[in-house]
């Protein structure tokens, strides 16, 4: 099956980015905080590259999408008042304008009846200690390829039914283009054959797991990996 020289892999949690902090309290709980505005942001229209990638901002020249305030992370200062309050941040999103945070339970309403704060939800508690699963793929029953399809092996059904033998044709092979797969674990990936080429051409830019902080996206379930091999594994016949 060609594959594309393209990828980002990521866990997903929740549309966000990490802020460090010291280890928190064990006891605290996960609430998702949102804000009402961004108001008084630091960011400004005018200069995107404070907040956006040179590739996001190319994306969005090339498709004359403009950058608007919704672009704009959450306001630094909403998120230092949060900190002062005894909140760790564990995740903040631009577009949803909240942020994930580690509190106590008293600290709630006093958060909840702060000015810029719209509402707070419980999500969940950390665990402190979580057994981490990972096991090995198993082969799953295979169909006996046409025989006229002899590059794509026994993925040529599926792609076929896809289409995706005439935009290989057209000469749409996903050049340059990076995707970010966000799943629930991708067991096997960092070591399985089908994804060799991958990771020998440098090609896996990025994994990391959103939900424990950690770079450890290689366990908790195969979803992941499955999903993936629909796009980037590679072997031909």
């Amino acid at each position: 099956m060609k594959c594309t020289p393209w990828l980002l892999l990521a866990m997903f949690f929740l549309p966000a980015v990490q802020v460090g902090a010291q280890k928190p309290d064990s006891t605290l709980k996960y609430f998702w905080i949102t804000f009402t505005d961004k108001a008084d942001s630091p960011y400004s229209i005018e200069n995107p590259d404070a907040f956006l990638s040179n590739r996001a901002i190319a994306r969005r020249q090339k498709r004359n999408i403009p950058v608007t305030e919704e672009d704009f992370p959450p306001n630094p200062a909403y998120l230092d008042s949060l900190r002062s309050r005894g909140a760790f941040i564990h995740h903040r999103s631009r577009w949803l304008n909240a942020a994930t945070a580690l509190v106590s339970e008293d600290s709630v309403p006093v958060i909840a009846g702060l000015p810029f704060v719209d509402k707070v939800e419980y999500v969940g508690f950390p665990y402190e200690e979580r057994s981490r699963r990972k096991t090995a793929i198993k082969a799953d029953s295979l169909l006996t390829p046409p025989l006229d399809s002899q590059y794509y092996g026994y993925a040529s059904r599926q792609i076929q039914w896809l289409n995706g033998d005439t935009l290989h044709q057209l000469g749409y092979m996903g050049t340059g283009i990076w995707l970010a797969v966000l799943d629930g674990g991708f067991i096997g990936v960092e070591e399985s054959p089908f994804f060799d080429s991958l990771r020998a051409q440098g090609r896996l830019l990025l994994a990391r797991d959103f939900v424990d902080g950690d770079m450890e996206a290689y366990e908790s379930s195969t979803h992941g990996t499955r999903v993936l091999s629909t796009m980037g594994a590679n072997v031909p016949g």
